[in-house]
């Protein structure tokens, strides 16, 4: 192998998997380059995770 190169055999779902991670973090440093702010709720989607859900009672004390 040239310049220290390895060879590692995967599942091929694996690979499309790990491909798919390298798409979707391309696509957040272009967007966060361009628009120079994103939601973490943006970043999340972007990266394939559900966005945060906002808390219904926050800053109401407890009902117990």
């Amino acid at each position: 192998m040239a310049n220290g190169e390895w060879t590692i055999t995967i599942p091929q779902s694996e690979y499309d998997a790990l491909r798919a991670v390298e798409s979707n973090a391309m696509a957040l440093e272009r967007l966060a380059r361009k628009n120079r702010y994103m939601s973490i709720d943006d970043a999340l989607v972007i990266l394939g995770f559900e966005p945060i859900e906002e808390e219904k009672d926050v800053g109401k004390p407890d009902a117990d």
